[in-house]
């Protein structure tokens, strides 16, 4: 018919004289559409702040460290932050699933982490079976009469007994120079030992 033209944007309603924009969050490839059916969303882990999108390319991909559940998104708001103990380098996540926890014996206290190095190791003298942990307090020191050298440690295994001879009252201790020596005059055949208590007198003629 002349003087009617198919419209380039998506939509045009029966009798409107102009051709309708599909909103933000969506876009449509059609031409010619007659309803607002034909304009898609775009998908959870993307955002688009534009009206009038003519492609999926056109979506904005949530940044690393971040995730968005919701098909649709119009702001970059709508991109949530990985929580503090996790890292993503996933663009355009869609969903916290892919926010990766800090191993155990370690942890991070960072909100929106992109990275693996943003989980920090415990210290040597600690170790944390936990994993995904928000805080150095997740690290929990080797018990006294026992020290650790290693850092990043994932296991109560790592913390070694005090030799026999000596005792530690020091819990995290990070060095076996932290296992002092029984006094002289006493002695202990037992390891792991956290008190000068545990030293006992050398018998007669010894």
């Amino acid at each position: 018919v002349t003087g009617v033209q198919t419209c380039a944007l998506p939509i045009s309603e029966a009798g409107s004289s102009w051709c309708i924009s599909c909103p933000a969050g969506k876009f449509s490839a059609s031409i010619g559409g007659s309803s607002i059916s034909v304009c898609l969303d775009c998908e959870a882990g993307e955002y688009l702040p534009t009206t009038g999108a003519t492609s999926a390319s056109m979506c904005i991909a949530c940044g690393p460290g971040t995730y968005s559940t919701g098909p649709g998104a119009i702001t970059e708001s709508s991109c949530s932050l990985c929580p503090a103990g996790k890292y993503s380098s996933t663009v355009g996540a869609a969903g916290e699933a892919l926010c990766q926890p800090c191993e155990a014996g370690k942890y991070s206290t960072a909100e929106g982490a992109y990275s693996v190095f943003t989980c920090q190791l415990c210290s040597a003298g600690k170790y944390s079976t936990s994993p995904g942990a928000t805080s150095e307090d997740a690290c929990l020191l080797c018990a006294a009469g026992k020290y650790s050298l290693a850092v990043g440690a994932w296991s109560l295994g790592v913390c070694l007994s005090c030799p026999a001879g000596t005792y530690s009252p020091t819990e995290g201790g990070s060095d076996v120079m932290y296992c002092l020596r029984c006094p002289a005059g006493t002695y202990s055949n037992a390891v792991g030992m956290s008190s000068q208590a545990t030293c006992v007198a050398c018998p007669a003629g010894k």
